[in-house]
Formats: structure tokens, sequence, C-alpha cells
């Protein structure tokens, strides 16, 4: 093993034995807030010193994020608009709620969950391309992949009852689920 420098670290390990750390050490000096070689964990009060949250008052945030939904927003885009356009850069940080729940409190949450029903999108934006491409082998391939994933999701979501048990994806019907 070769010695690129001889400076100790905090850790009291050489330089070199850093990717030993990374590597295996995950969490050891814990107690020290030093995590493996990174030593970059960040404390649990990271906003509490940011003023443009301070003005921030979360009726305002609440109504804002219902005003996107209810343009036909989802969850991740208001996310992106509240960070880019309103600087917060959290909301739950302001609300004390994500933006899904505050959602649903208000009854504007989506009945498909976000990351299933861009799968299904995709699905059929590529059931759309073969009808066009039929010898496209690639795309059907593909597709079995992303409808195999939908129907993994969806066996998750009925598990954790945020779809009704009786709701099974059908590649006849998915174009209505997401137009």
């Amino acid at each position: 093993m070769r010695v690129f420098n001889s400076r100790i670290k905090v850790t009291g390990l050489p330089v070199y034995a850093d990717w030993w750390l990374r590597k295996h050490c995950k969490g050891l000096f814990e107690e020290r807030r030093i995590l493996g070689a990174c030593r970059l964990r960040a404390e649990h009060s990271k906003w509490s010193h940011r003023q443009w949250l301070a003005n921030r008052d979360f009726t305002v945030v609440e109504e804002t994020i219902c005003k996107f939904a209810k343009k036909g927003m989802t969850p991740s885009q208001i996310g992106v608009i509240l960070r880019d356009s309103h600087g917060i850069a959290q909301v739950k940080s302001v609300t004390g709620s994500k933006i899904l729940r505050i959602l649903k409190a208000h009854g504007l949450a989506p009945e498909i969950p976000e990351d299933l029903y861009h799968l299904i999108k995709k699905a059929v934006a590529v059931r759309k391309h073969l009808e066009r491409n039929r010898k496209d082998k690639d795309s059907k391939f593909r597709l079995i992949l992303v409808e195999s994933r939908v129907h993994r999701l969806a066996r998750y979501y009925k598990r954790v009852k945020k779809l009704p048990p009786v709701w099974k994806y059908e590649s006849s019907t998915a174009s209505t689920l997401v137009a």
C-alpha cells in the first residue's frame, strides 16, 4: 500500500485509508459526528437560520399548493415550482407536512400514485409507438419491462392500501387512466 500523504485525519488514520473507511466503516464514528470518511453529516436544524423562511406563513403555502393542484399539477411539479419560484426548498420545514399529505387533507390528492401514473403513461406511449411500428422488437421488449414494473408497483400499492384491492392494470383501458 502506497502512502500518498502522511497527514492524519480526524479519524486518526492516514489519508490513504479514506477508501477503506468509505467501504467498510459506514457510520462507525457516529458518536463523533463522522460518517465514514465524509464528515459532512447535515444537522437537523439546517433550516433554522434561513431568514427567507421566517416570513412564510404555512396557510399561504397550503393555499398555493392547493391552487397549483387545482390547475392539474402533480405533487412533484408543485414542489419544483415552490422551490424555484417561491424560494421554499422543503415544504415540510415550513408547513410541517409534505405536499401529498396537504393535498389529501384538502381532498385534492390524485387517485393513482404519481410514480405508477408515469409508468402507465410510458407504457401507453410505447404501445402507441408499437401500433405504428410493429417490427420494433426492442420496443416490444421494453413494453414488457415497463408493464411488469407497473404490475409490481400496483401489487405494492394494494398491499399498503393506496390502491383499492380490485384495481387492475389492463393495457386496453390504460389510455383512459392517463388521459
